[in-house]
């Protein structure tokens, strides 16, 4: 049987289990699912891995894919499967992101509720400031399209060059730049929008 055989096959099976189902897998299905993640485990890795900032993050995202997976292919409509769970896993890796953001905010806030300097030397006064344009810049941000966001996140937020983006996003590093410089644009207006 031929990999794509597998595949269309696994996917069957696990659709046809179906989102209401509340009884435990069985043998079809654990099959199904580890075929699954024995196919494409490492392109969810490397389709993750440019996307988050550790090691650690992206096999959490692996993870909470293929856990996730049985009810996310009951939206599926046969097609590109690999294309599917690329975009699947971009979703995925983007909510870790956010999440890790929140948890940074969340320390900024904990330090100026506390009373306590920030590291280098900052007054708390100062580390309030800095909390409040955070704050600007997450609704700014929250205000860009999602393909904007992406990119200006990666880029601005992660260091990544516009080759990775693209890597990640599956697009051309000339769409990454041009996102980037379109994204850039609308944050300005946004934030200046907000200060005003």
């Amino acid at each position: 049987m031929s990999e794509l055989d597998q595949v269309t096959r696994a996917v069957l099976v696990l659709q046809r289990r179906g989102p209401e189902s509340g009884a435990p897998f069985g043998e079809p299905e654990a099959r199904a699912l580890a075929a699954l993640y024995g196919c494409y485990a490492a392109v969810v890795a490397a389709v993750a891995a440019p996307l988050l900032p550790c090691r650690s993050d992206v096999e959490e995202v692996v993870h909470d894919v293929f856990v996730a997976l049985p009810r996310a292919l009951q939206r599926y409509r046969t097609g590109n499967f690999a294309g599917w769970l690329r975009r699947v896993t971009v979703r995925a890796a983007l909510m870790r992101l956010r999440t890790a953001g929140r948890r940074r905010e969340s320390d900024l806030t904990d330090r100026v509720a506390a009373g306590l300097a920030a590291t280098g030397g900052r007054t708390v006064e100062e580390d309030f400031v800095a909390l409040e344009d955070a704050a600007a810049v997450r609704r700014a941000l929250a205000a860009l399209p999602e393909g904007l966001r992406v990119v200006v996140v990666l880029r601005v937020c992660h260091g990544y060059s516009h080759a990775r983006i693209a890597r990640a996003l599956g697009i051309t590093p000339s769409a990454s730049e041009q996102r980037f410089a379109r994204g850039r644009a609308r944050l300005r207006d946004v934030l200046r929008e907000l200060r005003d």
